[in-house]
């Protein structure tokens, strides 16, 4: 299954999360693709929308290849793709440090408004796609002591990622696990960058 852009992707997925419509739930977003899909899909369900701040931890050889990933103070790290490529702990380390300094800086731009309680409520965590899940999990790391369940929904997800993540998670939602996955971008007509003005945008359009 290909997708026009996140809106069409965004409409399609949040048929397959209807049973959750008008339900205690919270959606949260990772940024920033996700936004365009979760801002749809919490409309939809009548859900309050809220973001959620991750960062990859990259290869030093590819800032594209995550190799981790940090959200709030959880640490996810890829030991076996970190063990494949060699990485050092002090590269590790460093790397860690300068993503947690963005994750705060980027705190600090979106949190204009007030953060929702997500204690012992349902989370939606969407995204426009799951490459390695890094990203996702540790996001689910960061949740799981205090939501009530977790949810995880994504128009596309590899099937390495899709395994890892079934089974931390209460409920898999995804329209499309490819037995050939490259990039999330692939499976998009239109996969723009999504900007900070952007997500501000959506989210003070919430939190009116």
């Amino acid at each position: 299954m290909y997708f026009k852009d996140r809106i069409d992707a965004a409409n399609k997925l949040k048929i397959a999360l209807e049973k959750y419509k008008n339900k205690d739930v919270v959606v949260l977003a990772l940024l920033r693709g996700g936004i365009i899909i979760a801002d749809i899909i919490a409309t939809y369900l009548n859900a309050k929308l809220d973001i959620i701040i991750c960062k990859k931890l990259s290869s030093p050889d590819s800032s594209e290849l995550a190799i981790g990933s940090i959200c709030s103070n959880e640490v996810y790290l890829n030991e076996d793709l970190i063990k494949n490529l060699n990485i050092n702990k002090d590269y590790i380390e460093k790397e860690i440090e300068r993503k947690k300094n963005e994750c705060i800086t980027k705190e600090k731009l979106y949190r204009n408004y007030n953060q929702i309680d997500i204690t012992n409520k349902t989370i939606i965590l969407v995204d426009d796609g799951i490459a390695t899940g890094s990203t996702i999990i540790s996001a689910i790391n960061a949740l799981k002591n205090k939501a009530k369940k977790i949810v995880i929904a994504s128009p596309v997800t590899s099937i390495e990622a899709s395994k890892k993540i079934k089974q931390l998670v209460d409920d898999f939602i995804c329209l499309n696990i490819p037995s050939d996955f490259f990039s999330i971008s692939e499976f998009y007509e239109d996969f723009e960058q999504i900007d900070d003005c952007k997500v501000t945008e959506i989210l003070k359009n919430h939190f009116k």
